[in-house]
């Protein structure tokens, strides 16, 4: 075990020795986390700036536990002494031994980290983008001040311009295009395949955007790809179908065929007839279907074009019968081509312009959606005249960049990355002096996300391209690959190389090798055996049947087996050998493939037994029942008459009757029979006339119908859960995992509240139209058993993990509605009856490369486990499928030496190890306290306090109207109604344009301020452009924008006034220069006319500066700090004197 400990060690410092560039190629569990975290520690060590380090993680919350581990590492080294600290340096970076005089450089790292401007640059590459995209607008072509979109937003946007698109269509004499899209809804057949095939089109727009501009090309492609000339029409087909008809031959067999009498010749006789008397092309066509195909648009087989007999007595007939199914075959090939490359055709028309438009509504509205970030930032780097510019400010400010999970970054994410790197090892480079790298650590035996881009290929074509870029340029470029896992014991690891060696397995994986550095320690790997799909036993037609939810059905049966077999290690106190403990519910993860049924039978399952459960990690908001709850409740009060409504909502959580009790299906038999043809409303109001048990419910209902017509959605349901305390009633009834789901609802009512006139049944109407999703965070385990995708367990890790879904595989019911014949070639998958060669290869390819994924998705689920792994399955069709996660792992563990007697499958498949040959040592076993009771003051109300401590922004500092008196303007004063536009068009431009080259801050800003300034007369855009530009082109005011200086540098200190009272400023400086012993503060104020003298300017002005004043001395209190006043209408830099600045706060 020390040899491998030994040889991870030396691995891992290779890796993050800041001085090389280096590729890592990591099993799971192999510290890749860790490795980051000590890279980016010895590239501080070396003395690298940390804004000059940028690391990027796929997720936020891998962003979030790389900054907390990072800091964590550095603030454990503070209190040490500096034997402690050298050692603890040596073991975190590897073979660095730092001598003591060495240390203070160390020491400092702690606040270093803290203290650079803006944070460590620890983010996603979305986030990023967003912040270069913020940073460079003018550059990148983009809206200044932008937002980007959450999904529901998006898909809101989307809905709208659709409907503005069906409604625009409908009015307008644009005949193609009407054309068009009667073509899409066709061959849709449904809104829901509409809707799916116009998301597709946007989700891949960055894809289909060069294609849009050469639509004619991309129609000849795939007509070639489909063997068709593009001038092909339908109607050609079936006037071919028809004309070529061997018609002497034909009324040869019809007469034959007459003659007999089978049912089957009979049948093909009297289409057959039709045909020949028909002089439609487009009737014959479809006779000529009805006579040769099958109902699936198949050629029919041999035996069914006549009977047996038919064949045996009359050859001729057969033969002629056979050559007219094969001619009409090829004729039906061509019409299943033509119709596909019309349906594509039509698409990406409809395509274009529902894009077009949608594009152009976000731009309107300042709104992107991430897929637009990344994007544009591309777009920005390739095409955009500035970008050499962007380039060279970034160059100037990044020297190492890492990538976390490289194998998941798509081709468009790594572009970006090239972009930012490439000049890093360009020869010249913007800094020779100093060493510069790139890092990325990945495993493309985890790359699961292809619905998200992820391509494993770019993986390995990255590698090549940088290990050629670094070693063109002389430096050193570190190949190293990660095969100690810390993770998992030797027993899960083994069948994870073993299950991987076969070849079925190996496809998009290839072989695995891993070396268990718990080597020796306990760990189990079972088997169990498969729940078998059974037939549901006949029941009179009066009894309900079970259905999927019933407990013949294979997944309801293993859910409740998994849930008693947790039940028994939970109450026997079984032991966790690693540990030395019980197993806990915080020790279990179930890992499932996707969110189907199994999912919600687990839960319930769970919940039945009475075992803490955390809910499942993805949650469609409308099914989960407490928000069905309130909905009820709000339909209610909208229309009470609505009776399965109303019935739903007397049995919620939301009521109870009058002796605690909830309503049971007898109250609802009582209240609903005779009753006649009034309403159950009407029914239960008469019930509790004279009094009963219904009389606390009727007054919650009334009640809250009273204020459905008065308070806005939020205060309604806000009411409902707080003031009657409705939410303690669903946390009771429905367990804690209810509270999240409240609250993401309660946080929808804002949402809309914000953006739309806040009507309750607006507000309904909007809940239902959308598909609302609630992410759990499970990285946090609250003792719990948690259920998750696989997907979203990625990064994750648990002590035991459940594998239940292991039957199935993809089939080819979910291959997308867009196909690929090339990148440039999109073709639109349609329904089976127009399956073609090339439909069936590019779906077979779409399988292919899904099998291949699903072999590394069981390798990503496998390695979850630490120290106990699980598998079991669910019998869903006849036959296994030889490449099932479930056949794989049979394949190694079913062997008659693994078989052991299980209590609750009956027999199971067992390799495990108690103990092993090198001795462990064991944590002390933990002694089950019991529960600690509750104190009173934790049921009491806190005490009221009083707040010392007061947030305040700079440019609200003033105390009354007599120093606000440009402020607080007579209602009567003439004042434009752009005045605060004309000011933050010179705030943002006097930001960005120092950014901009000279030669070309004319052209920018007249773009800006042309683009931007839209609300502005032309006199008053072109004078406030005049006016910034002589700003910047003044010699006095170089020092104000030149090198070193700051725009809207963000300040948060505590400042405390004369007065005793303590502060908390929280603001944004304009324009900050911290100089060697001096610092300059200058405000920009935009007024006309500026004061003449400083004596004479608004006193708030003076305390902003006073207070920004302050706040830095906090922290340069050795430098001398000088404020001043930019008045650009006048081009003047008013200096505030250093006594003026402490006499204002004395008044």
């Amino acid at each position: 075990m020390r040899d491998i400990a030994s040889r991870a060690n030396d691995k891992q410092a290779r890796a993050s020795n800041p001085t090389v560039s280096a590729w890592v190629s990591a099993n799971a569990g192999s510290g890749k986390t860790h490795v980051l975290v000590n890279r980016v520690i010895r590239l501080m060590l070396t003395g690298t700036p940390p804004e000059k380090i940028l690391c990027l993680t796929y997720t936020r919350a891998a962003a979030a536990e790389m900054s907390n581990r990072l800091y964590k590492n550095l603030a454990e080294w503070i209190p040490l002494d500096d034997d402690a600290l050298i050692d603890k340096i040596h073991k975190n970076t590897g073979h660095i031994r730092f001598e003591k005089d060495q240390l203070a450089a160390p020491r400092r790292l702690f606040a270093k980290a803290l203290e650079t401007p803006g944070g460590l640059k620890i983010q996603t590459i979305h986030a990023f983008c967003e912040q270069l995209l913020h940073r460079f607008p003018l550059e990148a072509g983009v809206t200044s001040g932008f937002t980007v979109m959450e999904d529901r937003q998006a898909n809101d946007l989307l809905g709208k311009v659709r409907s503005e698109f069906f409604a625009a269509i409908e009015q307008s004499n644009d005949y193609a295009m009407r054309g068009y899209l009667a073509e899409v809804v066709k061959f849709s057949g449904g809104e829901k395949t509409f809707g799916e095939l116009l998301e597709k089109l946007l989700d891949q727009r960055d894809k289909l955007t060069p294609v849009y501009l050469q639509l004619d090309e991309a129609s000849k492609r795939l007509a070639a790809g489909l063997g068709i000339d593009p001038d092909d029409t339908v109607k050609d087909i079936k006037s071919k179908a028809s004309s070529e008809l061997d018609r002497s031959a034909l009324k040869h067999a019809l007469s034959i065929l007459e003659a007999q009498t089978n049912n089957k010749d009979k049948a093909q006789a009297t289409v057959l007839a039709q045909l020949l008397q028909t002089s439609s092309d487009r009737v014959a066509f479809e006779n000529l279907q009805e006579l040769f195909l099958t109902a699936k648009a198949e050629p029919k087989s041999r035996k069914n074009l006549c009977s047996a007999d038919c064949v045996k007595k009359h050859p001729d007939v057969f033969q002629t019968l056979e050559k007219e199914a094969e001619r009409f075959a090829a004729l039906f090939d061509k019409f299943k081509a033509i119709n596909i490359l019309r349906a594509t055709d039509a698409a990406l028309h409809v395509g274009k312009v529902i894009t077009s438009k949608y594009e152009a509504e976000k731009n309107r509205l300042g709104l992107y959606d991430y897929q637009d970030l990344i994007a544009k930032v591309l777009v920005m780097f390739a095409q955009m005249p500035d970008a050499a510019w962007v380039l060279y400010k970034l160059d100037g400010g990044l020297d190492h960049i890492l990538i976390d999970e490289a194998q998941d970054t798509s081709p468009a994410q790594w572009d970006i990355v090239q972009f930012l790197a490439d000049d890093f090892f360009s020869g010249v480079g913007a800094r020779q002096s100093m060493s510069r790298s790139i890092f990325a650590v990945g495993d493309r035996k985890q790359s699961i996300y292809s619905f998200q881009g992820a391509d494993p290929e770019s993986f390995d074509q990255r590698k090549r391209h940088f290990q050629q870029a670094v070693e063109l340029c002389g430096q050193q470029f570190e190949a190293v690959e990660f095969d100690v896992s810390f993770r998992s014991t030797e027993q899960v690891l083994d069948v994870v190389d073993r299950v991987f060696a076969q070849s079925q397995a190996a496809r998009g994986v290839g072989e695995t090798d891993h070396l268990a550095h718990r080597h020796g320690q306990p760990g189990v790997v079972e088997l169990w055996p498969l729940e078998e799909k059974m037939t549901p036993e006949k029941k009179p037609a009066w009894v309900p049947g079970d259905g999927e939810t019933g407990d013949s059905h294979a997944r309801i049966k293993l859910a409740k087996k998994i849930a008693l077999k947790i039940k028994g290690w939970l109450d026997s106190g079984e032991i966790l050998a690693s540990e030395n403990r019980p197993i806990r519910p915080g020790d279990i993860l179930i890992l499932v493939r996707r969110r189907t049924q199994l999912m919600a039978a687990l839960v319930r399952a769970l919940k039945q037994a009475d075992i803490p459960i955390a809910g499942v990690d993805r949650l469609k908001l409308t099914q989960h029942i407490a928000v069905q709850d309130l909905m009820a409740l709000a339909r209610f009060a909208l229309l009470p008459q609505d009776d399965l409504n109303f019935a739903g909502l007397l049995k919620s959580s939301l009521l109870t009757k009058d002796n605690g009790k909830p309503f049971n299906d007898e109250d609802l038999v009582v209240l609903a029979a005779d009753r006649g043809e009034c309403s159950l409303w009407s029914s239960f109001l008469r019930e509790t006339v004279s009094g009963g048990i219904y009389d606390t419910a009727k007054t919650l209902l009334l009640e809250w119908q009273e204020r459905a017509r008065r308070l806005l959605p939020f205060e309604l349901f806000s009411s409902v859960l707080n003031t009657d305390k409705k939410r303690w009633s669903i946390l009771q009834r429905l367990g804690s995992e209810a509270g999240e789901p409240i609250d993401a609802f309660l946080a929808l009512t804002q949402d809309y509240e914000r953006t739309s006139v806040p009507t309750l049944q607006g507000f309904l109407s909007w809940v239902e139209s959308g598909d609302t999703e609630i992410k759990r965070e499970m990285e946090k385990n609250d003792n719990q058993v948690r259920i998750m995708t696989v997907h979203g367990a990625k990064g994750l890790e648990a002590k035991i993990v459940i594998m239940p879904d292991s039957y199935d595989v993809p089939d080819g019911k979910n291959v997308p509605k867009l196909l690929y014949v090339d990148d440039a070639t999109p073709m639109w998958k349609l329904t089976g009856k127009f399956e073609t060669p090339l439909t069936s290869a590019l779906k077979n390819r779409h399988l292919d490369d899904s099998n291949e994924e699903l072999n590394r998705l069981l390798y990503v689920a496998m390695t979850r486990a630490c120290d106990r792994l699980y598998i079991g399955g669910a019998q869903s069709r006849n036959k296994i499928k030889e490449n099932s996660w479930y056949k794989l792992v049979e394949n190694i563990l079913c062997r008659p030496e693994h078989e052991t007697p299980d209590p609750v499958f009956g027999k199971v498949w067992r390799v495990s190890r108690d103990h092993g040959g090198e001795e462990i040592e064991k944590k002390p076993a933990i002694a089950l306290q019991p529960p600690v009771p509750v104190p009173l003051w934790a049921n009491e109300h806190p005490a009221s306090g009083s707040r010392n401590t007061d947030w305040v922004a700079p440019s609200q500092m003033g105390t009354d109207k007599a120093d606000n008196k440009e402020l607080y303007l007579s209602p009567l004063a003439a004042v434009s109604a752009n005045r605060f536009q004309r000011g933050n068009l010179i705030h943002k431009m006097l930001q960005h344009l120092p950014e901009v080259p000279p030669e070309r801050q004319k052209e920018v800003a007249e773009r800006y301020i042309f683009d931007q300034g839209s609300n502005l007369s032309k006199q008053e855009r072109l004078q406030t452009l005049a006016e910034t530009l002589t700003i910047l082109t003044d010699e006095k005011f170089a020092p104000v924008f030149g090198p070193g200086s700051v725009a809207e540098a963000p300040i948060v200190a505590r400042i405390k006034m004369k007065s005793g009272t303590e502060m908390v400023l929280n603001g944004q400086i304009d324009r900050l220069k911290i100089g060697d012993s001096k610092i300059l503060i200058v405000d920009y104020k935009t007024n006309r006319p500026a004061p003449a003298t400083a004596n004479s300017v608004n006193r708030q002005y003076i305390r902003q500066l006073a207070a920004y004043r302050l706040a830095l001395l906090e922290i340069y209190p050795e430098h001398t700090i000088q404020a001043a006043l930019l008045w650009t209408h006048s081009g003047v830099l008013m200096k505030i004197d250093e006594k003026q600045l402490i006499d204002v706060f004395s008044t």
